[in-house]
């Protein structure tokens, strides 16, 4: 196989609008850590295929067909083998444009993406160029006591979030996803020309904290990985993060800050140190796109109606919420974005080969029972979830969580019916045995 790699800095100007959170008063006042667009190009016998991850809350449809075209038009690549992922930082641009809870100002972060786009297809271009043969290892093992289920369950069978206080009682309500992936992608001298990284754990250490830009705990684990395997760029592909994050309930207050997200990035990078290798023997490479239909919610003429109420009642409030989303702002999504859905919402899949390596890109924050469930799909293959590409479609939550309640399946943080997870990858996981079935 030959692979190139780059990376570009896509760091906003002081001013732009962070995602992640509602507050009145979002404007970037700084800038702690680089934000970073990093290009993987790989090619075998077949045709070349691209993986672009962003240091970003998420990307968009629009967005992410610009770069694929850019890309395309610079390089052989088709734009359909373009694939484009979000790490999900809560202290970039709100470059979802705040999914349609509030009326703020976006023409500056319109503006950054039209300035990031030719950078990127650039340095794509330039990845092409400097493509090389290479050898490709995976390192997997576990990276434990970092991610938590953030879904807590009480004694009566309620979900409390585990940002708020919870009673001694309470545990958690699912499991966690503890297992690293490292792809390393070394040259014929033996040196390290890229990496691929796959955990799952949302980067909320931070949520804007200072108001200063930053890729949070991956900042931390970028550089440490750097220091381990020389100055490559480093893809981040987070997984099933949808109620996964770092927050341990039985530890008073709430972690938060610079510290916290560099012990948890240079911990995470430190067991890399312990995990086993293996050589890729078959570095086939392989990508496939689809669409499947999920249902999905739409806004009754009640539920327009209490929007209208409560935006009336909160006329000129100020909105501060460091975590989960207030009332308020739901009610302005479901005049605005809510309005425009339909019953059927048409899900774009990736899924890519990479030897015995197949990764699912999805445009959801995926909730961590579908990642670990997926899994054991396909025999002798490693299956890989990977959240926030593509698109962004708010939150896909099991069924068992749509009948706890709790913040993610709320609407307006998701928009499926409940129950359409479990027929995305039912669906998904005939997919990918078919495909194994046909290649075999």
């Amino acid at each position: 196989m030959r692979a190139g790699f780059g990376a570009v800095d896509i760091t906003p100007e002081v001013g732009v609008p962070l995602g992640g959170n509602v507050r009145e008063d979002n404007a970037a006042r700084g800038v702690h850590d680089e934000l970073w667009a990093s290009v993987a190009i790989m090619q075998d016998a077949m045709r070349p295929v691209a993986l672009v991850g962003m240091d970003l809350l998420g990307v968009t449809a629009p967005f992410t067909a610009e770069i694929a075209e850019a890309i395309a038009a610079q390089t052989p690549i088709r734009a359909e083998d373009v694939i484009v992922f979000a790490t999900h930082t809560h202290s970039g641009p709100d470059s979802t444009h705040g999914s349609g809870r509030g009326d703020a100002d976006y023409s500056s972060v319109v503006d950054w993406e039209q300035k990031v786009v030719p950078r990127i297809a650039a340095e794509a271009a330039s990845a092409w160029q400097r493509m090389a043969d290479v050898e490709i290892s995976v390192m997997r093992g576990l990276a434990p006591g970092f991610a938590f289920h953030r879904r807590m369950l009480m004694p009566d069978g309620t979900v409390r979030m585990n940002w708020s206080p919870v009673p001694d009682e309470a545990i958690p309500a699912g499991p966690v996803d503890d297992e690293l992936t490292v792809w390393v992608f070394r040259g014929t001298d033996g040196g390290a020309r890229g990496l691929l990284v796959h955990f799952t754990l949302h980067p909320a250490v931070l949520v804007g904290h200072e108001w200063l830009v930053s890729a949070d705990y991956i900042a931390a684990l970028t550089t440490s990985l750097r220091e381990r395997f020389g100055d490559v760029p480093v893809l981040f592909a987070n997984g099933a993060l949808g109620n996964i994050n770092h927050l341990d309930a039985r530890t008073p207050g709430r972690a938060i800050g610079f510290a916290e997200a560099d012990r948890i990035g240079q911990g995470i990078a430190q067991a890399v140190d312990t995990l086993s290798a293996t050589p890729v023997e078959d570095a086939a490479l392989r990508v496939e796109r689809h669409t499947i239909e999920v249902s999905q919610r739409t806004v009754s003429r009640e539920r327009a109606a209490w929007a209208r109420r409560v935006l009336r009642m909160n006329a000129g409030a100020a909105v501060d919420v460091l975590d989960g989303v207030p009332e308020v702002a739901y009610a302005a999504w479901t005049l605005n974005q809510g309005k425009t859905l339909a019953p059927i919402l048409d899900v774009p899949v990736a899924s890519l080969d990479l030897g015995e390596t197949t990764l699912v890109f999805l445009p959801f924050e995926v909730f961590v029972e579908f990642g670990l469930g997926i899994r054991d799909a396909v025999d002798g293959r490693i299956v890989r979830v990977v959240s926030l590409a593509h698109d962004y479609l708010g939150y896909l939550p099991t069924a068992r969580a749509f009948e706890q309640g709790g913040y993610e399946p709320t609407f307006g943080t998701s928009r499926v019916e409940a129950g359409a997870g479990e027929e995305l990858f039912a669906r998904l996981a005939d997919r990918l045995r078919e495909r194994e079935e046909l290649s075999a």
